[in-house]
């Protein structure tokens, strides 16, 4: 009896330790803030026990007070590790954060801190936070404040248009600059059933008059709201900034955007974003003028095949079809073989051209009977092996063959998956008979693949 007793004793004793450490009871360590104390129970997205901070001008140590699949938390060592609502608010923001605009399974890195700091925000572009997306503030009060959820809310509306859909800039922040976080703070609180706060912001913002794009411009009430309450809310902000990275062009890394939406490029994608011409939309909210109506007729001539009805002016018409192909270097079986040079034009992405000892002057050429203008190109990345990938280039046009005319060049150009398509926009309104692409540098490999080469012209359409 005495043995089982003893047995007792000491499973007792072993259960209150494990149930001590699940409960992030501190005062079984010593010289540590209390947020340390806690168990990762083996899951595999835990985030780091402690950080140290290298970002927003500090340096300093930060520990994790708590973590879920959404986020972790951190506080200084002086933050009252008391104050707990901000768990479930943040994990609850950023998680409908992600999933609507696409920000992938990474958690956010929530840091506060018990003294006043510059309020800042990385992505997973950002070197300074280790590529991780985080927010760094102030935590002004014990419960719960208005200020205090909205300034979350506002910082996490930061990283997502800098970051929605894995492209990493905002493409309208020249436009809209702070009044991007005044619908996404509305929309979160609605998502949350938390109607008390979404009333609060609409009556804050509302009536709030700014300079920009045009005097006593109404951005809340005349723009993202009425867009929000006529169509989908949250799902057309969504799709506003799906659209945008589906059509519009990166940098030569393929990361960020190439440029900001200008005032027509931001009505179209929004207009394609609501499915519906919006046009007349943006004339009571921002006024219009000569210039805005010419960029929307250049951005639906640019970027004619989003999903909304309007009057197409142009057409992108692929010559390739119309073209043959010739090359400096052939695959060992010759241009009708299995990975040929015929390949790079069979409008197949599935198929690839391959050459052996591929050198700096390697070029490949398109041929047509007749001049054709060219003002922009795709080029394709193979199945495997990107360091088969081309990476600098230039791009020529003749109508000899012996004298060329420079049209474009591009260096360092990165293919971020097998079978990306990255397209290239020249300036270029010369038909020619020849189009030679020079690869001076792959990614290294000694061989050198493409799955597809397509030559297009985008032109207007003869009514």
């Amino acid at each position: 009896m005495k043995r089982y007793s003893l047995k007792l004793v000491w499973i007792f004793l072993i259960a209150g330790l494990i149930s001590s450490c699940g409960d992030e009871d501190s005062s079984i360590v010593t010289d540590r803030p209390d947020s340390v104390i806690d168990t990762d129970l083996n899951y595999d997205y835990a985030p780091e026990r402690f950080l140290t901070q290298q970002w927003n001008g500090q340096e300093q140590p930060l520990y994790r007070e708590y973590f879920d699949s959404n986020v972790g938390i951190y506080y200084d060592e002086n933050v009252d590790r008391d104050i707990t609502w901000t768990r479930s608010f943040t994990s609850q923001v950023w998680g409908y954060a992600r999933d609507r605009y696409e920000l992938g399974s990474n958690l956010v890195y929530a840091v506060f801190h018990s003294t006043e700091v510059t309020p800042f925000v990385g992505n997973i572009y950002d070197e300074s936070t280790t590529n991780k997306y985080l927010f760094d503030i102030t935590l002004h009060e014990g419960e719960a404040s208005d200020a205090d959820k909205d300034l979350i809310i506002e910082m996490i509306s930061e990283i997502v248009q800098k970051s929605a859909f894995g492209v990493n800039t905002s493409p309208a922040s020249d436009l809209w600059q702070a009044q991007w976080k005044e619908i996404f703070m509305y929309d979160v609180y609605s998502v949350l059933n938390m109607d008390e706060d979404a009333q609060r912001i609409k009556d804050t913002y509302l009536d709030l008059a700014v300079t920009y794009p045009s005097a006593d411009t109404y951005w809340f009430k005349n723009w993202f709201l009425s867009i929000y309450e006529t169509y989908e809310g949250g799902i057309t902000l969504g799709k506003f900034f799906e659209t945008v990275s589906i059509n519009f062009p990166l940098d030569d890394l393929g990361i960020s955007y190439d440029h900001q939406l200008n005032m027509g490029e931001f009505v179209h994608f929004f207009s394609a974003a609501t499915g519906d011409d919006i046009q007349a939309l943006a004339e009571t909210a921002f006024g219009w003028n000569d210039e805005w109506n010419t960029e929307l007729l250049q951005a639906r001539s640019d970027f004619p095949n989003v999903d909304y009805p309007f009057e197409p002016t142009s057409e992108i018409v692929d010559l390739t079809g119309f073209a043959t192909i010739t090359v400096s270097d052939e695959n060992p079986g010759g241009p009708t073989a299995g990975e040929g040079s015929q390949k790079l034009i069979d409008d197949n992405i599935g198929t690839k051209f391959l050459i052996f000892n591929y050198h700096t002057g390697f070029w490949v050429q398109q041929n047509f009977t007749d001049g054709q203008v060219v003002n922009r190109y795709t080029i394709t990345s193979a199945n495997d092996a990107s360091g088969r990938d081309p990476k600098t280039w230039t791009l020529e046009g003749s109508n000899d063959g012996i004298g060329w005319t420079q049209l474009d060049s591009r260096t360092n150009q990165v293919f971020g998956s097998r079978y990306q398509t990255n397209e290239y926009i020249i300036d270029n309104d010369v038909a020619y008979k020849y189009y030679r692409m020079n690869i001076t540098e792959n990614n290294g490999d000694g061989l050198f693949q493409c799955a597809e080469w397509r030559l297009k012209v985008l032109r207007l359409i003869q009514q």
